[in-house]
């Protein structure tokens, strides 16, 4: 893990929260739709031969969801912008409380098949993980031992038919690392809008990144299996 100074441990904490206040501040809230679910949800299966932590691993409810935002007028096409997004994912992700770093030395990452690598996140959880899937257009991480859920995550970028047109979004199915997390993440909600400022973030740092502008507000899913915790 890591080693973090306790200053700046204190910093990741306050960040999220006051990027929070700032957006709400400024009207800039994304639209979410939640659905809860008492079905077990569908089957999660990893890809990456490493020790990945699986859904079984994990605590609470299977949590679903999609983060997306439609880019009007980008300069670049949905594989160029994934492809930045790989090589240099620190310029996407809000690096004061999240970042993604490839060792103990803190070197800065590009993300590249079968590379593990961790996000450093506020709080006691860092976020290993491992870059399993490397496509035109998808990429996708699974989760090691040591982070606060336990699935993947995909990062993809689609052209429309419209050609002045591309959807950048972001999908996760997982569980909770632990029950601490859990209580976080549900009850008291803190862990799930700290998680949604993150990627909202990733999402408008696309669109910044592509040229274009966003067209509408970024959008959320959520679909919470609750059979899952049982």
């Amino acid at each position: 893990m890591i080693s973090t100074s306790p200053l700046l441990a204190a910093w990741r904490f306050v960040a999220p929260v006051a990027r929070l206040i700032a957006r709400r501040v400024r009207g800039r809230w994304w639209s979410e739709i939640e659905e809860i679910s008492d079905d077990d949800g569908p089957d999660v299966r990893l890809r990456a031969d490493a020790d990945v932590q699986r859904p079984a691993d994990g605590a609470g409810p299977l949590n679903h969801r999609r983060y997306r935002v439609e880019i009007v007028n980008p300069r670049v096409s949905a594989e160029h912008l994934l492809r930045h997004f790989r090589i240099q994912p620190n310029r996407f992700s809000p690096t004061d409380f999240a970042t993604f770093r490839s060792d103990e030395s803190g070197t800065a990452v590009s993300l590249s098949a079968g590379e593990e690598v961790t996000v450093s996140l506020p709080g006691p959880w860092d976020g290993p993980v491992v870059v399993a899937v490397v496509e035109p257009n998808r990429l996708r991480l699974e989760t090691l031992d040591g982070h606060m859920e336990a699935g993947w995550i995909e990062f993809r970028a689609t052209e429309l038919t419209n050609p002045d047109r591309l959807w950048f979004e972001i999908e996760s199915m997982a569980r909770s690392g632990d029950s601490v997390f859990d209580a976080l993440y549900h009850p008291l909600r803190i862990g799930r809008l700290v998680q949604s400022e993150m990627w909202i973030n990733v999402l408008e740092a696309a669109a910044q990144q592509s040229g274009g502008t966003i067209e509408g507000v970024p959008t959320i899913s959520t679909t919470i299996y609750r059979a899952a915790d049982q």
